[in-house]
């Protein structure tokens, strides 16, 4: 992982690990975001973790608030 101020992923790549995420709910879908939610929040301290658990959700829009 990159050192404080430096991030790999930008806001579309959040949207699509969501996207991804919709259709993967079949096996540990929960587990699963929530180790995603800690990997993007380690890269990202700004990295809103609740948002994209929420978004993960295969009934809600990805770019919700």
């Amino acid at each position: 992982m990159p050192g404080p101020g430096h991030n790999h992923f930008a806001r579309e790549h959040y949207e699509a690990i969501a996207t991804v995420m919709q259709s993967a709910h079949k096996h540990n879908w929960q587990a699963i975001c929530e180790k995603l939610a800690d990997m993007l929040k380690a890269d990202n301290r700004g990295f809103r973790r609740e948002r994209f658990l929420k978004a993960c959700h295969p009934d809600n829009n990805v770019r919700a608030p």
